[in-house]
């Protein structure tokens, strides 16, 4: 189709070349002669009016096939190699404005060392953009790379990665759910926004959100490391009694064994503000911090949490049961803690970073 509209356009081009010419012709010849055109002439110059008038309609898209002659001659080169099944080379290389030893000396040529790099790269970037499930953008993808030792700019992974349409999930508009309406007491926010924690199991975070189903709503409950940003402690349900973010804290507990003194942030929901929920923080050595009313900032880490999952996840999927979402979200919490790159921590994932964090500990006390 392309070499039609290019053959079309060398028949238009050339029957306006023939107009011109012969305007500028007769203009100088009425100059020369002083008076009108011949009547043989005037009917030439209506013959060639009338063959760029058929011409013209014949090439709707003209302005397609113009913008492939106006390209350089390496991507002509690269249609004429594509269409030599079809068509000769001879007559590619007239239609297209491309010598023949141009384009063999083309063929012959080996691809540049950028060309090589960007051959390698392509399927590099694909393959670590396909297995975080489609969630990376180009600034993980660009980390991701670090990590394997590939030197190369953020902008042009953004590149690469709009040429092969490459593109992560997008995020919706924050809702606020928080039920603070209730009379229990609230705590004070003890840690005011003091989210860069240097050591592990002092300082935790929790919040609740839901996931919708076919059969009805998911609720999940989550606890997280605010040193490493990883998920210490999660509990999903049909309900959203005090047992639910019990099981939530329990798992926490037992699976870190934190020192006396750990703070516990959550926002001011009637589940967190509970009597016998507080009391179980206290008996395990922690103190109970809140945000304030209605400022979700103050809870940044978990919020930004769910809104990774919901934007990364969820929002992508659409499940027929609670089971079936409470093993996918599993999936995702496992998938966070080990691969997950987080800005906030150098763009390390939180296994990785606690292993830093660990070794660091261990060499400060050698």
């Amino acid at each position: 189709m392309v070499l039609i509209l290019a053959s079309w356009w060398m028949d238009l081009w050339g029957a306006l070349q023939n107009v011109n010419s012969l305007h500028n012709w007769l203009k100088k010849h009425r100059e020369e002669r002083g008076g009108d055109v011949s009547e043989s002439e005037q009917e030439e110059l209506q013959r060639l009016r009338q063959k760029y008038r058929i011409l013209k309609k014949k090439t709707p898209h003209s302005k397609k096939g113009r913008s492939l002659l106006c390209e350089g001659a390496e991507v002509r080169c690269h249609f004429i190699q594509a269409e030599r099944a079809n068509h000769s080379v001879s007559m590619l290389c007239r239609v297209m404005r491309v010598p023949r030893s141009t384009f063999y000396a083309w063929r012959s040529r080996k691809p540049s060392a950028r060309a090589q790099q960007i051959a390698r790269l392509k399927p590099l970037i694909r393959r670590i953009f396909l297995k975080s499930c489609k969630r990376y953008g180009s600034p993980r993808i660009h980390r991701e790379l670090r990590h394997h030792d590939v030197s190369i700019g953020r902008k042009r992974v953004a590149r690469l990665m709009h040429k092969q349409g490459l593109r992560s999930v997008s995020r919706r508009k924050y809702r606020c759910t928080t039920g603070s309406n209730h009379d229990y007491k609230f705590a004070p926010n003890t840690l005011n926004r003091s989210f860069n924690i240097s050591e592990p199991n002092r300082a935790w975070v929790g919040d609740i959100t839901y996931v919708w189903t076919i059969r009805g709503w998911l609720y999940l409950a989550v606890l997280i490391d605010l040193a490493s940003r990883r998920v210490v402690g999660w509990a999903m349900a049909t309900h959203m009694r005090q047992e639910f973010i019990q099981a939530c804290l329990q798992m926490a507990v037992h699976r870190r064994r934190p020192e006396s003194g750990w703070l516990h942030h959550t926002d001011q929901g009637s589940q967190y503000a509970a009597d016998d929920y507080r009391k179980m923080v206290e008996n395990w050595g922690g103190q109970i911090s809140m945000s304030n009313k209605g400022d979700c900032w103050d809870n940044a880490v978990a919020e930004s949490f769910f809104a990774s999952l919901k934007k990364e996840f969820v929002y992508q999927t659409t499940f027929t049961t609670q089971d079936e979402a409470s093993l996918a979200v599993l999936d995702y919490i496992r998938w966070y803690n080990a691969r997950k790159l987080h800005s906030a921590i150098g763009f390390e994932s939180p296994n990785r970073y606690e292993e830093k964090m660990a070794r660091a500990a261990l060499g400060q006390a050698a």
